[in-house]
């Protein structure tokens, strides 16, 4: 049976393991990514690589890296937090290593193959992924092919623009996980540079009405951004990923506010959690071998 090294590379850490070709995953683990210096980050990444080749008989290489990536070539124009990997090619420099095949595409993108592969997208042929975290991150599934867009750009949901209050600003600014943080150290008076986690702001609404109030203005935002690209790309499914969509009842709380919209009846679609949570990286890059 084939087996296939695989990464899921974040700013914080460098997730990997070996799946073998029924999808199994036979092991995995993590370190703390390297985004200061491109040897070390390589180095880093080819220690681990060497580990598993002396355990294991490896088919190929699969990589999930943020940024705009060039999944035919390896480039990466940009690489989100991975600085170093900015306007560089991760598979040639590997390749200089290794003999193994290797395929690396976008996180996004990787996190929609495993949802297809045998999720919650499995038997759909049209569906769209939104990630919420430090931003806000998509994917697009049509016919049952991965769109890339004209320069691998297509799914960022988190770059297009809102108008509010007579200002602009991101969707990523005002839709993600650090956008309801932000408003919620705004309204405590808490330094931006203190540590806070998005579960903290759903605990204190329980007690601060105000708290609730800011929770009810970001689903909102949120489940506006869902309706959007549900009247656009009009697929079977929108999945909805990324550490806070693992809380009781938030998908119940984003139909709650879709359903308060106009016209959400005529053109709603099938709102559903990601499956595979903190394994969709390593599971997608799996899926580009098969």
């Amino acid at each position: 049976m084939k087996n296939y090294m695989v990464f899921d590379v974040g700013g914080t850490k460098v997730k990997h393991g070996i799946i073998n070709e029924n999808g199994d995953i036979l092991e995995k683990d993590k370190y703390d990514t390297n985004c200061s210096e491109l040897g070390e980050f390589v180095d880093n990444m080819m220690q681990v690589i060497k580990k598993y080749e002396k355990k294991y008989e490896l088919s190929g290489i699969g990589i999930s890296l943020p940024g705009f990536i060039n999944f035919s070539t390896g480039y990466s124009e940009k690489a989100g937090a991975i600085t170093v990997l900015d306007n560089q090619n991760l598979k040639e420099i590997l390749e200089k290593h290794i003999k193994l095949p290797i395929k690396i595409e976008n996180d996004a993108n990787c996190a929609a193959l495993a949802e297809g592969f045998n999720g919650n997208a499995k038997g759909c042929s049209d569906y769209v992924c939104i990630t919420i975290g430090t931003g806000i991150g998509g994917a697009i599934v049509s016919e049952g092919k991965l769109q890339h867009g004209h320069k691998f750009k297509s799914g960022e949901f988190g770059f297009m623009v809102l108008n509010e209050n007579g200002g602009t600003s991101t969707v990523s600014e005002r839709n993600s996980t650090r956008a309801l943080i932000d408003d919620y150290k705004k309204y405590k008076g808490i330094s931006d540079s203190d540590l806070v986690e998005g579960n903290t702001v759903f605990l204190e609404a329980e007690k601060d009405e105000k708290v609730a109030e800011i929770i009810e203005a970001w689903f909102q935002r949120v489940s506006a951004l869902v309706f959007n690209i549900s009247v656009v790309l009009n697929p079977e499914k929108v999945l909805i990923g990324g550490g806070i969509s693992e809380r009781a009842g938030f998908i119940k709380d984003i139909r709650k506010h879709l359903e308060k919209l106009r016209d959400w009846e005529d053109l709603k679609v099938d709102i559903d959690l990601c499956k595979h949570k903190n394994d969709a990286g390593i599971i997608g890059a799996f899926t580009l071998f098969i």
